[in-house]
């Protein structure tokens, strides 16, 4: 049987190891740094911040498309330019939107980091009352 002596010591070096890894995590620096926007069936990115030297995941695998391993391995070469991901259908959740993004620009590389941005929705109602201001059949009733 254990004693409290015994489990305090258990503790005490489970929140060593814990401390540990959360102190290694914050020592990795992020090297590279994309913003990126959804709008209606794209998301558009740019880069934020690239290291002068962004070391890159393992060796690029060359069956992947040419612009895509340029955005892994040479990022600051993207700077002041926007990089398109097409959805191909409207996003019902944004869950994958981030993982989709950090796919795309960074791969594996844990010194890169992705962040997804919803644009703001339209004014519903302005919208409506636009719509309804359109309409013929409206129109023809009034």
């Amino acid at each position: 049987m254990a004693t409290g002596a015994t489990i305090q010591r258990v503790r005490s070096g489970g929140m060593l190891a814990l401390a540990l890894v959360a102190a290694s995590a914050t020592a990795q620096t992020l090297n590279t740094r994309w913003h990126c926007r959804l709008d209606d069936q794209l998301l558009h990115c740019r880069l934020e911040h690239a290291a002068a030297s962004s070391p890159t995941s393992a060796s690029p695998d060359s069956r992947l498309p040419t612009i895509v391993r340029e955005l892994r391995e040479q990022p600051r070469a993207w700077r002041g330019r926007a990089v398109h991901i097409p959805l191909h259908t409207l996003p019902f959740d944004d869950s994958a939107l981030q993982p989709l993004a950090q796919a795309v620009l960074c791969g594996a590389n844990p010194s890169c980091l992705t962040e997804v941005q919803r644009t703001p929705a339209p004014d519903t109602v302005a919208l409506l009352d636009f719509v309804d201001a359109q309409d013929p059949l409206l129109q023809a009733a009034d």
